[in-house]
């Protein structure tokens, strides 16, 4: 016995000599004490000595000596013949005789003896045998689990220790051994060990509830239960390795869900798993970063792994060709992109130059994740969006934006792309790389709803761009744009939406878009429950309406309904576009009976009178105004709905449009209807209108002239016109507006002067003459007419007539004698028959050539300007003494001075 305590050639010596069997025979024949020193000597000379565990486990006789001693009657011989058993066992060759069931029946209950020394040998012989299948299935069949679960409680350190080396082995070697473990109610136990246990038996510890987790969710669940987070947490801290890699394992496990990330951060677990990151060992860093990749899901989280220096070590480990590491680490800095101090953390410690060349050299799903990254710090500042681009990431992001069998890969690409298509560095490097082209075929073929997302919102930022909207047309964007709006729902609609809608801002685009079927979807939204889009919708139905050829698809494609209904929206920018878009389909004469029976009129009168909107107002306005352009049954419905009162109301806006728009309505309504002219004068339109002569803007300066050149039809109007001080405006505007403005400016003076010497008079001290002899000579066709008219009217006052001559009149009107227009005839014929009443410029007339002229108009049979050229020819002959009547006869005009029969 003492011989062979240590010296291995004493333990050869003894078997070699036969001392083997020898020492059975005493064991089985020997006194107590011999027996004792036998089985003492025989533990010893297997210990460390294989040749001598084959000698004895292998025999069948001699392990049937020694198990009659398996018992307790001789505590001594037990301990020692269990010490023999606990050598022998740790050969799979001499197994065979240890797994006989009453052997195993006798081993598990001596995991319950009150013999400290006896457990511990038991459960390492056990544990020996979970080395073997069969050692394990017969261990599990002898029902030893809740045995060795039990010794994890009760059993000394090492008993202990070895019952949890058992059960890992168990647990590793079958799911079904897994879960026999955990119905024997091991997890709390092990979870005890875990702080409690010596540093093999915490290591044994995780290593079996790690095995425990492996396709098993629940026992995930039981783990988190039994609070095993906080020691877990605490053993990565462990001196020992082997207990910092199982524990990170382990969490790594349990932390796949919300609660466990919690928990895993609660126990203070980011520190120790940032630890582990420089840990030397590889399976260490894997199994730490799997765990910060799974616990930095959680928003409190991220600041934490900044905070405690974890950024630094995770970039120098992505690098790494290593997959699973690279994936984890990749994966966490995914996760703290998420907040904009780990941004900063990844920019500061060089991110971009360590991220982009993963885009192309990344291990599974790396480049995918990479670009989730950059996208990240994309978003943080434009100064991240220059260096990304800088650094060559774009052609690689489109590369993998195109591996459409990669949904991930390109979601995160795209939304990469998409951040860095704000910049104009970024737009210039992806045109000439047919990076269009690569977005619109995202488009129409990305396999899931983010990355469409996000090629809507690239064409939307290149569309903001005028210079390359025809790039995007030339490419198809059009009819890309349109499957989406038209056939998906939420962000991608709204950004397909609105990059259509910058698109429409070119004019080439108005037929383009409803050529490929844009107006019905276009139509739809402006049905959508969210305002801005109905907004959006309605403005540029009005776009693509300003295309004369567009509005008529518009109206027949179920148009109408919805932009009145829009009319009725509590938003005034919804209501102003809904209101422009009718104003500009009013243009079209087939659609006026459309919008008389589409109930639309009541609704536009409902904005004029009452809405936050100027431009909802003008809009509404306009609207009426193009309805009641030659179009009775539109005069009559819109004066029958009462607008007159709040048309006039509107003439005194601060807002120009409405004021024009007003004016111009008022100006269409009065047309043929006397009975709506009095009714504007008496709803106080005149004064505004009086005023609306004097601003900046020339369309509301010409409606307002043109409304009082129709309404001063009545003498009645004309007083009150004249009352609010019109005329001085009225030829201000002469000199100063524009050419149709100035038209109707005299127009308006000429009707003003009708029968009314006064204001003959008035309308020349205002100054009226030079500019009207100015537009004879140099306006258009329709100034002309106007202007001629006036002079006409004006040249009945004795002291007008030498003005106007001196003005240099009278060349213009004789030219106007030739004119096309039979009213410019008319007008300068007369004109010149007022101005000939003086003696002096009959003579101008005359030798100005005017008497050829005249007597050709007259002598016209059926000739509209006939009667005035007869009376200006008849002035001509009796003026100045009747010295030019031979003239006049000489020229042919002698009929138009004979008496009528």
């Amino acid at each position: 016995l003492n011989m062979t305590v240590e010296e291995t050639v004493y333990k050869s010596a003894v078997a070699d000599l036969g001392g083997i069997p020898i020492l059975l025979t005493i064991v089985s024949e020997g006194s107590a004490l011999a027996r004792h020193n036998a089985l003492g000597a025989l533990r010893n000379l297997t210990l460390d000595h294989d040749r001598n565990k084959v000698a004895i486990g292998t025999s069948a006789e001699a392990m049937l000596q020694l198990s009659q001693w398996m018992s307790t009657v001789d505590p001594i011989s037990c301990e020692r013949t269990l010490g023999i058993f606990y050598s022998n066992t740790v050969r799979q060759d001499c197994l065979q005789q240890v797994l006989r069931p009453n052997r195993m029946a006798t081993l598990v209950q001596l995991l319950d003896e009150n013999f400290p020394a006896l457990q511990e040998l038991a459960a390492g012989i056990f544990s020996n045998l979970a080395a073997d299948p069969k050692g394990r299935n017969e261990t599990v069949k002898a029902e030893a689990i809740p045995r060795l679960v039990a010794t994890c409680v009760t059993g000394t350190d090492l008993g202990r220790e070895r019952a949890a080396a058992c059960l890992r082995s168990l647990a590793a070697a079958s799911t079904q051994h897994s879960q026999v473990i955990v119905h024997a109610k091991a997890i709390q136990p092990l979870v005890g060990l875990l702080s409690e246990g010596t540093i093999n038996a915490q290591t044994h510890a995780a290593a079996t509830l790690l095995n425990l987790t492996h396709g098993h969710d629940k026992h995930n669940d039981i783990i988190l239960k039994a609070g095993g987070v906080p020691p877990l947490v605490a053993l990565l801290e462990s001196p020992e390795m082997a207990s910092r890699e199982f524990a990170a394992a382990v969490l790594w496990r349990i932390s796949t869900g919300h609660k466990g990330q919690n928990l895993v951060l609660d126990a203070g677990g980011i520190p120790g798993l940032v630890a582990l990151l420089q840990a030397e060992s590889q399976a260490a860093q894997v199994n730490g970063s799997g765990a910060l990749a799974n616990v930095s899901r959680l928003p409190k989280s991220k600041d934490v792994v900044v905070e405690v220096g974890g950024v630094p070590p995770l970039l120098s480990l992505v690098v790494l060709d290593l997959p699973e590491l690279q994936h984890n680490t990749i994966t966490t800095l995914l996760n703290v992109s998420l907040c904009h101090a780990g941004r900063v953390a990844i920019e500061e410690a060089g991110g971009i130059p360590a991220l982009v060349p993963l885009l192309a050299t990344g291990q599974n799903d790396t480049p995918g994740l990479a670009a989730g990254v950059l996208h990240g710090l994309a978003n943080e500042s434009n100064e991240n969006k220059e260096a990304i681009v800088d650094d060559g990431a774009i052609p690689i992001l489109l590369t993998l934006m195109d591996a459409m069998d990669h949904p991930m890969q390109q979601d995160y690409s795209s939304a990469a792309l998409r951040s860095l298509c704000s910049v104009e560095s970024a737009l210039e490097v992806l045109i000439p790389l047919q990076g269009v082209e690569a977005i619109i075929r995202l488009l129409s073929e990305g396999r899931t709803p983010g990355s469409i997302c996000n090629a809507a919102a690239m064409l939307w930022k290149f569309s903001e761009r005028p210079e390359y909207r025809g790039v995007l047309v030339e490419e198809g964007a059009i009819e890309a744009l349109l499957r989406v709006v038209g056939g998906s729902v939420g962000e991608a609609q709204d950004n397909a939406f609105e990059a259509l809608c910058n698109l429409a801002l070119e004019q080439q685009n108005h037929t383009l878009i409803p050529k490929a079927g844009g107006i019905v979807p276009c139509l739809r939204l402006l049905s959508s429950n969210n305002v801005l889009t109905q907004q959006k919708a309605a403005a540029l139905i009005w776009t693509l309406a300003t295309a004369a050829s567009n509005r008529g698809p518009i109206v027949e494609s179920g148009g109408l309904e919805p932009l009145i209904a829009l009319c009725e929206s509590p938003n005034p920018d919804v209501q102003a576009s809904a209101a422009g878009a009718l104003m500009t389909l009013a243009l079209k004469k087939e659609n006026k009976p459309a919008l008389v029976q589409a109930n639309a009129v009541m609704p536009l009168i409902e904005l004029v009178s009452d809405c936050e909107s100027d431009v909802a107002r003008a809009n509404a306005a306009g609207a009426l105004m193009n309805l009641a352009l030659k179009f009775p049954k539109g005069v009559m419905t819109i004066t029958a709905g009462g607008a007159i009162p709040p048309l006039a109301s509107l003439l005194s806006s601060e807002n120009l449009d409405a004021q024009s728009n007003a004016a111009a309505a008022l100006l269409n309504l009065a047309l043929g209807s006397p009975q709506n002219k009095v009714a504007m004068v008496e709803s106080g339109a005149i004064p505004p209108l009086v005023e609306m002569l004097s601003h900046h803007s020339a369309n509301a300066q010409e409606h307002a002239a043109a409304a009082l050149w129709n309404l001063a039809s009545s003498a009645k109007n004309r007083t009150a016109i004249t009352q609010a001080k019109a005329i001085p405006p009225l030829v201000a505007l002469l000199e100063t507006g524009g050419d149709a403005a100035r038209t109707k400016a005299a127009g308006a003076l000429q009707t003003l002067c009708k029968n009314n010497i006064d204001n003959k008079i008035a309308v020349a001290q205002a100054g009226a003459i030079p500019p009207l002899v100015q537009m004879l000579a140099q306006g258009s066709p329709l100034a002309k007419e106007t202007a001629a008219g006036a002079i006409q009217s004006l040249a009945t006052i004795p002291a007008n007539r030498e003005w106007i001559a001196g003005e240099g009149g009278l060349e213009p009107l004789i030219e106007l004698l030739q004119s096309n227009s039979v009213v410019a005839q008319r007008s300068a014929a007369a004109a010149l028959g007022n101005l000939a009443a003086n003696g002096e410029i009959c003579r101008e007339v005359v030798t100005g050539g005017a008497l050829t002229r005249m007597v050709e108009l007259y002598l016209q049979p059926e000739g509209e300007a006939r009667e005035q050229a007869c009376g200006a020819l008849q002035v001509i002959a009796t003026s100045d003494g009747c010295r030019h009547y031979r003239a006049v006869v000489s020229a042919g005009g002698e009929s138009a001075l004979q008496p009528p029969s």
